[in-house]
Protein backbone atom coordinates (compact mmCIF):
# COMPACT_ATOMS: atom_id res chain seq x y z
CA UNK A 1 0.00 0.00 0.00
CA UNK A 2 1.28 3.46 -0.91
CA UNK A 3 0.11 6.05 1.64
CA UNK A 4 1.00 8.89 -0.74
CA UNK A 5 -1.24 7.42 -3.44
CA UNK A 6 -4.01 6.88 -0.89
CA UNK A 7 -3.84 10.47 0.36
CA UNK A 8 -4.31 11.87 -3.14
CA UNK A 9 -6.66 9.31 -4.67
CA UNK A 10 -9.48 8.52 -2.26
CA UNK A 11 -12.30 11.04 -1.77
CA UNK A 12 -12.27 10.17 1.92
CA UNK A 13 -8.80 11.74 2.12
CA UNK A 14 -9.74 15.07 0.52
CA UNK A 15 -9.51 16.87 3.88
CA UNK A 16 -5.73 16.35 3.70
CA UNK A 17 -5.52 17.88 0.21
CA UNK A 18 -7.87 20.75 1.11
CA UNK A 19 -5.73 21.61 4.13
CA UNK A 20 -2.57 21.45 1.99
CA UNK A 21 -4.11 23.76 -0.64
CA UNK A 22 -5.06 26.22 2.12
CA UNK A 23 -1.34 26.76 2.79
CA UNK A 24 0.82 29.05 0.66
CA UNK A 25 1.97 27.49 -2.61
CA UNK A 26 5.55 26.21 -2.37
CA UNK A 27 5.68 26.08 1.45
CA UNK A 28 6.97 22.74 2.75
CA UNK A 29 4.84 21.28 5.53
CA UNK A 30 5.17 18.09 7.55
CA UNK A 31 2.49 15.72 6.26
CA UNK A 32 1.99 14.42 9.78
CA UNK A 33 1.28 17.95 11.07
CA UNK A 34 -1.51 18.40 8.52
CA UNK A 35 -3.04 15.05 9.43
CA UNK A 36 -2.72 15.63 13.18
CA UNK A 37 -4.53 18.94 12.69
CA UNK A 38 -7.33 16.87 11.17
CA UNK A 39 -7.12 14.33 14.01
CA UNK A 40 -5.60 11.69 11.74
CA UNK A 41 -2.32 9.78 11.87
CA UNK A 42 0.22 9.27 9.11
CA UNK A 43 2.36 6.15 9.23
CA UNK A 44 5.65 6.96 7.54
CA UNK A 45 7.57 4.49 9.66
CA UNK A 46 9.04 7.23 11.84
CA UNK A 47 10.38 9.16 8.84
CA UNK A 48 9.85 12.90 8.45
CA UNK A 49 7.75 13.38 5.31
CA UNK A 50 7.26 16.88 3.94
CA UNK A 51 4.68 17.93 1.34
CA UNK A 52 4.11 20.99 -0.83
CA UNK A 53 2.35 21.96 -4.03
CA UNK A 54 3.47 24.12 -6.94
CA UNK A 55 2.20 25.12 -10.38
CA UNK A 56 2.47 22.55 -13.13
CA UNK A 57 5.03 23.20 -15.86
CA UNK A 58 2.25 24.36 -18.17
CA UNK A 59 0.79 26.46 -15.31
CA UNK A 60 -2.65 25.03 -15.92
CA UNK A 61 -5.21 26.80 -13.76
CA UNK A 62 -6.91 23.64 -12.50
CA UNK A 63 -3.83 21.50 -11.80
CA UNK A 64 -0.90 21.52 -9.37
CA UNK A 65 2.08 19.31 -8.71
CA UNK A 66 1.98 17.81 -5.23
CA UNK A 67 5.41 16.76 -4.02
CA UNK A 68 6.20 14.52 -1.06
CA UNK A 69 9.78 14.46 0.25
CA UNK A 70 10.97 11.89 2.80
CA UNK A 71 13.70 13.71 4.73
CA UNK A 72 15.03 10.46 6.19
CA UNK A 73 15.44 8.49 2.97
CA UNK A 74 15.66 11.29 0.41
CA UNK A 75 12.82 9.69 -1.57
CA UNK A 76 10.39 11.93 -3.44
CA UNK A 77 6.95 11.22 -4.86
CA UNK A 78 5.14 13.61 -7.16
CA UNK A 79 1.67 13.75 -8.63
CA UNK A 80 -0.34 16.04 -10.85
CA UNK A 81 -3.54 16.85 -8.96
CA UNK A 82 -6.78 18.40 -10.23
CA UNK A 83 -7.06 21.07 -7.54
CA UNK A 84 -9.64 23.01 -9.53
CA UNK A 85 -12.17 20.19 -9.22
CA UNK A 86 -11.64 19.97 -5.47
CA UNK A 87 -11.83 23.72 -4.91
CA UNK A 88 -14.95 24.10 -7.07
CA UNK A 89 -16.65 21.27 -5.19
CA UNK A 90 -16.34 23.26 -1.96
CA UNK A 91 -16.55 26.82 -3.31
CA UNK A 92 -20.07 27.39 -1.94
CA UNK A 93 -19.35 25.90 1.48
CA UNK A 94 -18.95 28.34 4.41
CA UNK A 95 -15.64 28.75 6.22
CA UNK A 96 -12.00 28.33 5.27
CA UNK A 97 -10.55 25.31 3.53
CA UNK A 98 -9.03 24.17 6.83
CA UNK A 99 -12.41 24.44 8.58
CA UNK A 100 -13.92 22.41 5.75
CA UNK A 101 -11.17 19.83 6.11
CA UNK A 102 -11.82 19.52 9.83
CA UNK A 103 -15.48 18.93 9.07
CA UNK A 104 -14.68 15.69 7.19
CA UNK A 105 -12.23 13.69 9.32
CA UNK A 106 -12.80 10.37 7.51
CA UNK A 107 -9.49 9.09 6.09
CA UNK A 108 -7.96 5.74 5.24
CA UNK A 109 -4.97 6.69 7.39
CA UNK A 110 -4.99 5.40 10.96
CA UNK A 111 -7.14 7.27 13.51
CA UNK A 112 -5.28 8.78 16.46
Amino acid sequence: MDIYYDLLTYASNEPFVRALLASPKGRWLLANDILQGLDLAFDAGGDEVYVTYIDTVEQEADYVFIIFFNQTTGQTKTAVYNSGRLLRAFADAPGSLIELARGRPKCSAKKR
